[in-house]
């Protein structure tokens, strides 16, 4: 299982599955609908926890 937070787009609300291998310090991310760039928000940050502990309970 490959482990991916969920980013979010400001423009259209589009949810933007990103695997953490390819998030890193600097590098932009765009929305895939409207090229908007996007954000990481406080309930991407919760259900990745979520998702994490699930995971590390395996």
């Amino acid at each position: 299982m490959e482990l991916s937070i969920r980013l979010e787009c400001p423009q259209c609300s589009t949810p933007r599955p990103l695997p953490l291998s390819e998030l890193s310090p600097g590098r932009r991310q765009v929305c895939d609908q409207c090229q908007a760039p996007v954000r990481l928000t406080a309930d991407s940050l919760d259900r990745f926890a979520q998702d994490l502990r699930g995971y590390c309970e395996r």
